[in-house]
C-alpha cells in the first residue's frame, strides 16, 4: 500500500525525470541537410552552391557521399567559451567547418575493406577562429559500407562543447537510476513468484520490469558507450522487440487483474495489431515504437475503463494513472515521455499488486485461523464426550471381566491419545504415523464393539506425508457405515498409487452396509477431510467417499503442482 513517504518519493522521481527532459543549455540544430553521392573535395567549401543537391540526411545504399549542413551561430551560442559539434551518424566520415577539417570518425574507404567503421556518436571541438557569429557550413564526407540494412542517417547539433557531454550524462544518470529501480523491482517480484508459484501476476510484472530495465539500458547507453555505427541498427531492432513485448504484456497484466471478459480473443487481437505495426513499419524504428506504445495505451485504457464501469477494486486509481500517463506523453518529448508515462503505469501496476498482496496476506491469516480450528477439531475428535463415555463404559466391563485384556485396552487407548497429542499441531505427518493412529483406533474399537477389525495396506511409501487425521477420519466413516460380516469381522485395506501427475490413497472397507440413517456424523468427517486437503494442497485434490455393494470406499487423489 502507498504511504505518504512513498508518495513523496514517487512525486520527486517524476519531477526529476521531467526536469531531466528539459534542455539545460542553448542548442543549435542545423537548418537542414543537403546530400549528394560521389566524392569531390571541393564540396567542403563554404561558398559552394549546393541548392541542386538532394534535401535529405540519409540514403539507401552503401557508397561514398557528402552532406552539407547550414547553421547560424547567433548571440545565444557565442558567449560560450568553447563551441562544439555532436554528430550522430551511420557511417564513417571526415568533418569540415567552412571547408576546414575539424575531425574524423573512423576512416573513409571506397569499399568495405578500405573503410574503418567509426562510432555512432562523436564530438568535436570547433576552433575559436572558426566559431564566429554568422552563417556557417558543416560538411561531412561519408562512407557507410558497414551499414547493416543499407540505410544511413546523419544529424548534427552545435552547442557549448562541455554542455553536449554534460547534458547527455545528466539525463542518462537519472534514467539509469530509474532503470535500477526497475531491476530491483524485477528481482523482488521474481522471488515472490518463485515463493508463490501460482501468482502469475508477480511473474508478469517481473518480466515487464526486466524489459523496462533493458529498454532503458539500450536507449541511454549510447550516450556514453561509443559503439561502432553498424551496431546502432542492432540496438534499434532490440528496442523495437522490447517495445513490442511490453506493449503486449502491460494490457495482458490488466486483463489478469481485472478479469477482463473475452480475454483470449482481446489479447490475440492486440497481438496481431502489434505484429502488423511491427511488420508494416519495419526499419522505421521511431515510428514503430510510437505506434506500438500508443496501441498499448489504448488497449490498457479499454481494459481499465471496463474495470471502472464494473466497479472493480482499485480501478479508479489506475484509470487516473492511465489518463495522466497519456497527458504527459503528449506534453513531453517522446524519448523521455516514453519512460515517464510507462513509470506512471508501473506505479498503477504496483498499486494493484499491493492490493493483491493484501488479499494474499488476508488469505494466509485465514488459513492460520483454519489451521487452529482444524487443530482444535482434531483434539475434539480424540476427546469427544460420546466417544469417551462409550469407551470408558466398555473399559470398566473389560477390567471387571478380564483384567489382562483390560490392560491391553487401556494401552491401546493411551496409544491413540499419545499419537493425537503429537500430531495435533502439525500440518503434515509421515503416512506411517497416520497408519499407526488408524491401527490404534481399531484396537480400541475392537474392545468397544467386540468386532474383529482387520487392517491391511499395500504399496505404501514411507517417505510420503499426509495431513493428520485424514485417513483416520476416512476409517471412522468406514466404521460408522458398516456392520460386521458373518464371521464377525470388518476388513480395511489401504492402497497407495503414485504417478508423475498425482498420488492416490484408497481405503476400502469390506463389510455389510448399515441401513441409511442420519448423515450428520459422516458429513462432519467429510468436511474435516476437505478442510485438511484444502489447507495443504489448495485445490489440487479430489475426494470421493461412497458406499459399495460390499462395504465403503474412500478415494483421495492429490495432484502434483505444476
Amino acid at each position: 500500500m502507498f504511504t505518504t513517504k512513498g508518495f513523496r518519493t514517487v512525486l520527486y522521481l517524476c519531477m526529476t525525470f521531467i526536469a531531466a527532459s528539459c534542455k539545460l543549455d542553448n542548442f543549435q540544430k542545423t537548418e537542414g541537410a543537403k546530400l549528394k553521392t560521389g566524392d569531390n573535395p571541393a564540396w567542403a567549401a563554404k561558398d559552394f552552391d549546393d541548392h541542386h543537391w538532394l534535401s535529405a540526411n540519409g540514403i539507401n545504399g552503401k557508397t561514398v557521399l557528402w552532406l552539407r549542413f547550414h547553421i547560424k551561430v547567433d548571440s545565444a551560442l557565442r558567449p560560450y567559451k568553447a563551441l562544439g559539434m555532436e554528430a550522430i551518424s551511420l557511417g564513417s566520415f571526415d568533418a569540415f567547418w567552412d571547408g576546414v577539417k575539424v575531425g574524423e570518425n573512423g576512416k573513409i574507404g571506397k569499399s568495405k575493406t578500405e573503410e574503418i567503421p567509426g562510432k555512432h556518436r562523436s564530438y568535436f571541438l570547433i576552433p575559436d577562429s572558426l566559431a564566429t557569429q554568422g552563417n556557417h557550413i558543416i560538411a561531412l564526407r561519408v562512407s557507410n559500407f558497414y551499414a547493416l540494412n543499407n540505410y544511413s542517417f546523419y544529424n548534427v547539433i552545435v552547442a557549448d562543447y562541455f554542455s553536449l557531454a554534460r547534458n547527455a550524462l545528466i539525463s542518462t544518470l537519472w534514467m539509469h537510476l530509474l532503470g535500477g529501480a526497475y531491476f530491483v523491482g524485477a528481482l523482488y517480484y521474481l522471488f515472490l513468484f518463485l515463493n508463490k508459484r501460482k501468482e502469475y501476476s508477480f511473474l508478469s510484472f517481473s518480466i515487464i520490469c526486466f524489459l523496462f530495465f533493458g529498454l532503458i539500458m539500450l536507449e541511454y547507453s549510447g550516450r556514453y558507450l561509443l559503439y561502432p555505427y553498424y551496431f546502432q541498427t542492432i540496438r534499434l531492432e532490440l528496442i523495437g522487440i522490447f517495445t513490442f513485448i511490453l506493449s503486449f504484456l502491460i494490457p495482458h497484466f490488466f486483463t489478469m487483474q481485472f478479469s477482463f471478459p473475452t480475454k483470449r480473443f482481446y489479447l490475440w487481437m492486440l497481438f496481431f495489431i502489434l505484429a502488423g505495426i511491427y511488420g508494416w513499419y519495419f526499419k522505421r524504428y521511431d515510428l514503430t515504437a510510437h505506434l506500438m506504445s500508443l496501441t498499448m495505451w489504448i488497449a490498457s485504457f479499454i481494459v481499465v475503463s471496463y474495470a471502472v464501469v464494473q466497479k472493480k477494486k482499485g480501478s479508479t486509481v489506475v484509470f487516473c494513472g492511465i489518463l495522466l500517463s497519456g497527458v504527459l506523453a503528449v506534453l513531453i518529448y517522446y524519448d523521455y515521455s516514453l519512460f515517464i508515462s510507462f513509470t506512471i503505469i508501473i506505479f498503477c501496476m504496483l498499486y494493484l499488486l499491493s492490493l493483491r498482496i493484501k488479499e494474499i496476506e488476508n488469505a494466509y491469516h485465514s488459513s492460520q485461523m483454519l489451521s487452529s480450528r482444524l487443530e482444535a477439531e482434531l483434539l475434539k475428535k480424540s476427546i469427544q464426550p460420546h466417544f469417551l463415555m462409550n469407551t470408558l463404559t466398555s473399559l470398566i466391563d473389560w477390567v471387571e471381566e478380564s483384567p489382562r485384556q483390560g490392560v491391553i485396552f487401556i494401552e491401546a487407548l493411551a496409544g491413540e491419545f499419545e499419537i493425537f497429542s503429537k500430531i495435533s499441531t502439525l500440518k503434515l505427518i509421515p503416512v506411517e504415523q497416520e497408519i499407526q493412529l488408524c491401527k490404534s483406533h481399531l484396537a480400541v474399537m475392537k474392545f468397544r464393539k467386540e468386532i474383529d477389525y482387520i487392517w491391511e495396506d499395500s504399496g505404501i511409501d514411507p517417505s510420503e506425508m499426509t495431513p493428520p487425521g485424514l485417513i483416520h477420519t476416512a476409517l471412522e466413516n468406514g466404521v460408522t457405515h458398516s456392520q460386521a460380516l458373518a464371521d464377525g469381522s470388518i476388513r480395511f485395506r489401504l492402497s497407495f498409487e503414485k504417478s508423475k501427475d498425482f498420488k492416490q490413497y484408497q481405503l476400502t472397507t469390506t463389510a455389510q452396509n448399515r441401513p441409511k440413517t442420519s448423515e450428520k456424523q459422516a458429513g462432519t468427517g467429510i468436511r474435516y477431510m476437505e478442510a485438511r486437503l484444502r489447507e495443504s494442497y489448495d485445490s489440487d485434490w479430489e475426494l470421493h467417499s461412497e458406499s459399495m455393494e460390499n462395504g465403503w470406499q474412500t478415494t483421495i487423489k492429490i495432484y502434483k503442482k505444476s
